[in-house]
């Protein structure tokens, strides 16, 4: 009986203390959609936060932000934009952007206008270097698929 107990309640410890993804989906003036993620990352030890939001307007303009945060460890950060569109089946990179910084923090904030009729998500992706230029740490995520 003590082994069964153990066994559910190490289980329900194992399911609710993970940590989620939110996500925010709002409709903002002119039916313009946003989809806005923001990532915790709890499993890597230099990456404070990394956050990126689409925005696709009623025309097409996607603004696409990107930012990424490090420690005190981190001297340098980079991070990349990528929207993606699902045609045949698969995933094709139609805008790629990246920007660098010599400090812990990056901001990329773009725009790029999008065909109508299909379906696209943000990947971005985030690396953090120390002070000799080695790679500390790094994390990728996606935001949810948004239809245009």
């Amino acid at each position: 009986m003590k082994t069964k107990l153990f066994l559910l309640s190490t289980l329900l410890l194992c399911l609710f203390s993970s940590l989620p993804v939110m996500a925010n989906e709002t409709i903002g003036t002119n039916d313009e959609k946003v989809i806005d993620i923001y990532q915790p990352i709890p499993k890597y030890e230099h990456l404070s936060f990394l956050k990126g939001t689409i925005y696709i307007n009623n025309y097409g303009k996607a603004s696409v932000t990107a930012t990424v945060d490090g420690d005190s460890y981190v001297s340098s950060a980079k991070v990349t934009a990528s929207i993606k569109k699902y045609d045949n089946g698969r995933w094709i990179v139609v805008k790629s952007w990246t920007e660098t910084n010599d400090t812990s923090y990056v901001d990329l904030i773009k725009s790029y206008y999008l065909v109508n009729g299909y379906n696209y998500k943000l990947v971005c992706s985030a690396t953090v270097y120390d002070s000799s230029g080695f790679v500390i740490d790094s994390a990728t995520y996606e935001t949810p698929v948004e239809e245009y």
